[in-house]
């Protein structure tokens, strides 16, 4: 996991980039990135519990994002070992033990002892979780699932402590999830995914909230889990997409002495190049931003998926073998005459691919210089 500033960096080396490039600034979407957006009070205020493969380099993509009071599950169990019975797995790193921070605002881990236990928790003093941020697939499945558990039928987040109002049949969901809980968000839902080392798709964070959602039932009755879907490819993650398109657009046209501001009819087409026929197709095609833009998927037989669109009961606008014919199918539907073999020379066209309309000057001027040399 890594910052956008970090990512825009690794493409800039891997592509020759000039450092002073602006090709991917503003314009590199992690799945998480929308979360950006949440309000300050958010942001400033509320604690959030990150589960995620390297919670620690996840804390620090959130603190670049504004976030200002993290929790892990390392932090958790630093303060409070009793609160997992095993030994965990995973939260200690290959090369020791992970580090932790302190608790926000001084709170802790509820502790119940003979006192407690006939006096119930000091709440101004227990850690309170507001939001659990599910950021890719844990190492310690059994220790994540075990501490969100716990969250989620706790009394309005606080740690330690169980809602009365849990099995409740008078209340909606009988009362589950009832009591200002923590709510979770999760950036991907891709079950599995391919490796480059190993010829068996491996488990990846939807098998990890499939496994969440299980236990959930088990331990609730309830048919299922809600969570907010914020990373690829979500509406909410669209809805950020689309608008950074709207924001490059603009600076485009200011770049070329034309009127800077920009109605959100005038980007007419967006293509979306992907892997996965599923859930990433579906939000494509489902997606309707405000101002009419249509967006068109295009599918690639380069990664995850490689069958044919028999299997498909949704169908993308085309099907090519890899990325680069993806993008010659795009400029040719928007009247450009393109060729594997003049894209593959200017390579650094390749980020900007995505809408027709922005990109078309750019392309057809490089054409003409490449005829010309």
């Amino acid at each position: 996991m890594a910052t956008e500033a970090e990512t825009e960096h690794q493409f800039k080396e891997r592509i020759r980039a000039n450092k002073d490039d602006r090709l991917f600034q503003g314009n590199i979407i992690h799945p998480q990135t929308p979360l950006r957006l949440l309000p300050d009070e958010v942001k400033q205020n509320q604690v959030v519990y990150i589960a995620g493969r390297k919670p620690n380099k996840a804390r620090n993509v959130a603190q670049s994002y504004g976030f200002k009071k993290i929790v892990t599950g390392a932090d958790l169990l630093d303060k409070n070992l009793e609160l997992f019975p095993f030994d965990p797995l995973k939260v200690t790193g290959k090369k020791g033990r992970t580090k932790t921070k302190a608790l926000p605002d001084g709170t802790s881990t509820f502790k119940p002892s003979t006192k407690s236990k006939k006096q119930g928790p000091n709440l101004l003093r227990n850690l309170k979780i507001d939001h659990i941020f599910i950021w890719n697939e844990p190492r310690d499945w059994f220790l994540e699932i075990q501490l969100i558990l716990d969250m989620l039928i706790s009394q309005q987040g606080y740690i330690g402590t169980v809602s009365t109002k849990n099995g409740d049949t008078a209340l909606p969901n009988n009362g589950w999830l009832q009591d200002g809980q923590p709510k979770i968000w999760a950036n991907v839902e891709d079950f599995e995914f391919e490796t480059a080392s190993y010829h068996l798709h491996r488990l990846g964070t939807g098998a990890f909230l499939e496994a969440l959602k299980s236990v959930w039932r088990a331990k609730t009755g309830c048919e299922d889990l809600e969570y907010e879907h914020v990373g690829k490819l979500s509406g909410m993650t669209l809805e950020y997409a689309h608008d950074q398109i709207l924001r490059a657009y603009a600076r485009w046209m200011t770049e070329k002495g034309l009127a800077p501001v920009v109605e959100k009819s005038e980007v007419r087409r967006v293509y979306v190049i992907s892997d996965n026929p599923g859930k990433d197709l579906e939000a494509v095609l489902d997606f309707k931003p405000e101002g009419g833009a249509e967006y068109i998927p295009i599918l690639v037989r380069s990664g995850a998926w490689t069958g044919t669109t028999k299997e498909l009961e949704r169908k993308p606008a085309a099907v090519v073998d890899d990325a680069l014919d993806a993008v010659v199918w795009a400029m040719r539907n928007e009247g450009v005459d393109a060729h594997r073999e003049i894209l593959d020379v200017p390579r650094h066209l390749m980020g900007l691919v995505g809408v027709g309309e922005v990109v078309r000057e750019e392309v057809m001027a490089e054409r003409l210089r490449l005829k010309r040399e």
